[in-house]
């Protein structure tokens, strides 16, 4: 009886998270089940982590005039090289969504000490330096195959979120939930223009920068409010010309 009992519930473990994180990650939430699991379901939990939003820009465009067989190709060479840096940072894909990535470091394992949480935003941003740098590669590949270019958006924030299952009994995903995701697709999505001619834009709040403690050049762009905010939010942009440490 044990026996089912642990095989059912490395099932359900392995149905939620083996797709969307690294292989060793799945192995320590497998070791954590205890603190996971509740009646084989997986527990709600509060917890602090680092969401990241990427989306791609003029994608629509893009679409237009490529055959759509040839524009999926062209997609998932995008995203899964995206994929493959989260992974390789430790993160969590959250979802895919058409030409945009939701990622999130700090889930499903919780971080319960301000170092934790500090590493999760480290590796967001050493993530989203990691994407830029793969869209380079595939550009210059694009370019000799006469295919599109690409640019995107990164938005970066920490802050609190729910995590857990959400769905019916057939089809459960994993996911958090909260106004840290908000933000940070609001981040992602912030001023367009300000995106125009360069291959990526990673824009980071407050929050998050307060966690990086100058490790990375970043810029402040102001204080703005995003939309449907109320309260002002501080931005800075990380790798922009001009950014100081």
């Amino acid at each position: 009886w044990l026996a089912g009992a642990e095989r059912a519930q490395r099932g359900v473990l392995m149905r939620l998270f083996a797709r969307y994180v690294s292989a060793e990650v799945a192995q320590a939430v497998w070791r954590q089940r205890d603190a996971v699991l509740d009646g084989g379901r997986l527990r709600p939990r509060t917890l602090t982590v680092t969401v990241l939003f990427l989306d791609l820009r003029d994608f629509t465009a893009t679409a237009e005039h490529m055959a759509p067989a040839a524009l999926l190709d062209w997609l998932n060479d995008v995203m899964g090289a995206m994929a493959r840096a989260v992974l390789a940072h430790g993160g969590l894909v959250e979802r895919f969504m058409g030409d945009g990535m939701m990622a999130v470091f700090g889930a499903p394992l919780a971080r319960t000490d301000a170092a934790g949480i500090r590493a999760d935003a480290l590796a967001a941003v050493r993530c989203a330096l990691a994407m830029e740098a793969a869209l380079a590669g595939l550009n210059r590949d694009w370019l000799r195959r006469g295919l599109p270019q690409a640019a995107m958006r990164i938005g970066i924030h920490t802050g609190a979120v729910i995590a857990g299952e959400l769905g019916s009994p057939e089809r459960l995903e994993y996911t958090v939930l909260g106004d840290t995701v908000n933000i940070a697709s609001r981040l992602e999505a912030f001023d367009k223009a300000l995106a125009e001619g360069e291959p990526c834009r990673i824009l980071i709040s407050e929050a998050t920068r307060a966690q990086l403690q100058d490790c990375f050049p970043t810029r402040a762009v102001g204080s703005v409010r995003l939309k449907g905010k109320d309260a002002p939010i501080t931005i800075h942009r990380v790798g922009a010309p001009g950014a100081d440490r």
